[in-house]
């Protein structure tokens, strides 16, 4: 691991904690965070490293580009996501990003297992019930329920879409009730 200046330490550090508390209170990277870092991370490198750090931002950005793209396709990363991890790769540099993206891959799997069971607000619900199978099959019934009333919603929601073209009388699904 190539050791970063104090600048460019502070510099991820305070943009790493910038995007996290966005992404953590509003599922949403924005643009005003993530572009000045990836413009700060360039200047900052080619400032101190001159052309040497110029490539080392632009490798760094290209690696953090062939790692979160093809994630963000499949649909496992946002695209905030990907202009953040593209942001911390011109700031760290190539080789230093690689440890950050395993670093993160593996708090965020630690994170996700924590909010996973953390958010099962099902399962304590169905906690009184004396056997496990018992308590699986409440929590099954429990997400049909919901999946049904979420199905319910759409229909209603695709309802008033037709019902804004044509009358409302003549709507053939269930949105009056």
């Amino acid at each position: 691991m190539i050791e970063l200046s104090p600048w460019l330490r502070a510099l991820l550090a305070l943009f790493s904690l910038a995007a996290g508390v966005t992404d953590w209170r509003r599922r949403l990277i924005p643009n005003y965070i993530t572009i000045p870092a990836l413009a700060a991370g360039f200047l900052l490198q080619t400032a101190q490293h001159g052309l040497a750090g110029l490539k080392d931002a632009s490798l760094g950005m290209a690696a953090a580009a062939a790692i979160t793209i093809p994630l963000y396709l499949l649909r496992g990363l946002g695209g905030g996501d990907v202009k953040m991890m593209a942001a911390a790769g011109a700031i760290a540099g190539p080789l230093n990003f690689l440890y950050l993206f395993v670093l993160n891959a593996v708090i965020g799997g630690v994170g996700a297992v924590a909010l996973v069971l953390y958010k099962a607000a099902l399962w304590p619900r169905c906690a009184t019930w004396p056997s496990f199978s018992a308590k699986w099959q409440c929590c099954g019934r429990r997400i049909r329920a919901a999946r049904s009333s979420l199905s319910r919603i759409r229909k209603r929601s695709r309802c008033r879409v037709a019902s804004s073209l044509r009358r409302r009388r003549d709507c053939c699904c269930f949105c009056d009730q």
